[in-house]
């Protein structure tokens, strides 16, 4: 029979526990170091736009991957897609590459934010910024909960978690003035029209296309106010892209009206977004007012993907009626994925290449720059 030796055995236990403590402890100094060195750099960053993160709300147009670790059809994280990502990842972006709030984040001087639901994002990484996008998601509830995805309520609801986050690694002050100066996405929409309303008959049944537009500008209404009332301060809501566009959409109406090899934009789409838009644009002037120190701001998507359509050789595109990538969304057998997709507008049917939402960021910039330099709404 062994016999074990309590007292050394207590002292080596007590020796390790020790070596254990001054591990932890180094530990949590190099995090608060790396901690106090982010906020130092987001403070001390040379930034024109006087911005020190970039937040994002919305929908697949923006979503970094959030949908990844949601248990949803409404992934993107399998190759084709990211194919041109840097490293050729599959992030769960809908597109080749990366996406407008990429580039914007990389014009403004700031890394690219991070997924919420990323188990990487923690820590000071989120000091510059964090991506709440949902794929599937919209202004209205009901879009979001048909996909099994995150609408603007658990946008909302992530981003308080996030506030809490920022302020227990940066401290209150400088936790606010973070929350503060930070700049604000919102894009959604699209799916509320597409996969919602023209989608769902009972939706129809309850709304007339007015009643509905009214909906959803009310929620936008109340999502904006409430993204102020938590803090934010330089807010820009994009608007609807030319629908009617999308090869998903020319496909669909060509088969239900006999017109497959047409290449013309759903006219009767096109001017549901001009104008919801036109609502949008109209809200947002209308709650300026009510919001001292903001900047609130609309953006304009439908103008240059409309132009880019109708023009592509001037911009440097060749195919805009057909996809680079599947007839609807890509899959892991799409093997009829073009080589090239610098030169086609649309990565699958219903969003842009990574070349077409570098244009759009460019135009992001083009926009925000000058608002973000001026004073805030009195």
């Amino acid at each position: 029979m062994e016999v074990v030796n309590c007292k050394l055995m207590g002292e080596r236990t007590h020796g390790r526990y020790r070596r254990l403590r001054y591990y932890a402890s180094v530990l949590l100094g190099l995090l608060l170091g790396a901690a106090a060195g982010a906020l130092q750099r987001v403070e001390s960053a040379p930034n024109p736009y006087n911005v020190t993160s970039f937040v994002i709300f919305g929908d697949s147009t923006l979503d970094a991957g959030n949908n990844n670790y949601l248990f949803t059809e409404a992934k993107a994280n399998f190759l084709p897609y990211g194919r041109d990502f840097p490293g050729g990842i599959a992030t769960g972006r809908f597109c080749n590459g990366q996406i407008a709030s990429d580039f914007v984040a990389i014009a403004l001087g700031l890394p690219v934010s991070l997924a919420y639901l990323d188990p990487n994002a923690q820590g000071p990484r989120i000091l510059t910024g964090i991506n709440f996008a949902s794929s599937g998601s919209g202004w209205d509830e009901g879009t979001a909960n048909h996909f099994n995805v995150k609408g603007m309520n658990a946008q909302l609801e992530w981003f308080k978690d996030y506030y809490q986050q920022v302020v227990s690694l940066a401290g209150e002050q400088n936790g606010d003035d973070i929350i503060r100066t930070a700049l604000y996405a919102i894009g959604t929409g699209t799916n509320d029209f597409l996969n919602n309303y023209f989608f769902n008959p009972a939706v129809m049944a309850n709304y007339s296309l007015d009643q509905y537009q009214a909906f959803l500008l009310g929620n936008a209404k109340g999502y904006i106010q409430e993204l102020y009332s938590l803090g934010g301060r330089n807010i820009a809501v994009l608007g609807l892209p030319p629908f009617g566009c999308l090869p998903s959409q020319i496909a669909l109406h060509g088969i239900l009206h006999g017109t497959m090899d047409s290449d013309v934009c759903v006219t009767e789409l096109n001017n549901v977004a001009i104008s919801f838009n036109s609502g949008l644009q109209a809200l947002i002037n209308e709650m300026k007012p009510s919001m001292p120190g903001s900047r609130l701001f609309y953006v304009d998507i439908y103008s240059l993907l409309d132009t880019v359509y109708h023009n592509p050789t001037v911009y440097g595109f060749n195919e805009t009626r057909y996809p680079c990538c599947g007839t609807y969304l890509c899959n892991p057998l799409s093997i009829n994925t073009c080589a090239d997709a610098a030169p086609y507008l649309f990565w699958d049917s219903f969003h842009p290449t990574s070349n077409f939402y570098k244009m759009l960021s460019n135009n992001l910039i083009a926009v925000c720059g000058p608002i973000l330099r001026a004073p805030p709404q009195p």
